[in-house]
């Protein structure tokens, strides 16, 4: 139950609406959790190179699909946060600091990274809750999803084994883009 496709990413990706939360989870799936989420609340809108198809974060470059773009420019835009927690009636305007991810008015942008990860860490439950796998999903879960993802991905592109390309010289690949080393 824990490992899931792209296509029930995207179908959950589809439900949420805020960019915000699209941004979490998709990135989650398409370049990994890093401590404190710091490449999901760190990261800003002139970090993404729509041309190159990739995002800079703090210690590496990953490359991100068309959709991860196009949410990208949808929460440069969005100055509103739907809940979607409860019934989901509650409105409430963004800050924007300078980041993907906006802040809520009641945060500052003076927090501990860790502090800013719990808040990434709790909007990931709401964001499971709401697509209904609260029960039994995880942020880890969505990153191996989206590892595993690549990994069969790429080996079809070169007609080998996911297995093969486990411990082929491209393995790196997937390496670099979830920061991981394969032991």
């Amino acid at each position: 139950k824990k490992i899931v496709s792209r296509e029930s990413i995207l179908s959950w990706v589809e439900q949420l609406p805020n960019a915000r939360d699209q941004f979490i989870l998709l990135s989650l799936f398409e370049y990994g959790k890093s401590k404190d989420f710091i490449d999901i609340f760190n990261v800003k809108q002139s970090d993404c190179d729509k041309e190159k198809k990739t995002l800079k974060l703090s210690n590496r470059t990953v490359n991100i699909s068309d959709k991860l773009i196009s949410i990208i420019e949808e929460c440069g835009e969005a100055d509103t946060y739907y809940s979607i927690s409860k019934n989901g009636t509650k409105k409430m305007p963004l800050v924007d600091f300078g980041f993907i991810v906006k802040s809520y008015p009641n945060q500052n942008n003076d927090l501990t990274n860790f502090r800013k990860g719990r808040n990434i860490y709790t909007a990931c439950q709401r964001i499971f809750d709401y697509v209904g796998v609260g029960k039994w999903m995880s942020p880890n879960a969505i990153s191996e999803s989206g590892k595993l993802h690549m990994i069969k991905a790429e080996a079809k592109k070169l007609n080998i084994t996911p297995y093969e390309y486990l411990y082929s010289k491209d393995i790196v690949k997937v390496e670099q883009q979830f920061n991981f080393k394969m032991e």
